[in-house]
């Protein structure tokens, strides 16, 4: 599916390239995901438009292109849940930079572990 946004944006008047800074999630491949409607981030470091804006996903996905408050994150907020153990695919290309190829895999937490607790008693000073 190929998302295009026609809506009129600002048009990033820098003649620079906005270079990718971080993502998230923060790595490519497996990630736990608590939440499949979490969206999915592209942060630059500078302003971007959503002007001539194309994202293609695999498995086909619906989402909704946004930027954050400084028009410098782009953000991707999923339509329908993330499928678990599924390889989204995203590529995303007209913000005047090379099209960006970014990868992740949602998986389901393991709820049966407790999470955030140490694997030791910790002693009292």
């Amino acid at each position: 599916m190929i998302i295009s946004s026609a809506s009129p944006a600002k048009k990033n008047t820098s003649s620079a390239i906005p270079k990718l800074i971080s993502t998230y999630p923060t790595v490519q491949g497996e990630q736990i995901f608590p939440f499949t409607d979490n969206a999915v981030s592209f942060t630059f470091d500078q302003k971007i438009s959503l002007a001539n804006l194309q994202v293609q996903a695999t498995p086909s996905s619906k989402f909704k292109p946004s930027l954050s408050e400084d028009s410098k994150t782009l953000i991707l907020v999923p339509e329908s849940l993330w499928k678990y153990d599924t390889k989204y695919q995203i590529l995303i290309s007209g913000l005047g930079t090379e099209e960006i190829h970014f990868s992740f895999t949602p998986l389901k937490p393991d709820y049966s572990k407790p999470m955030g607790v140490p694997a030791e008693p910790i002693e009292a000073l």
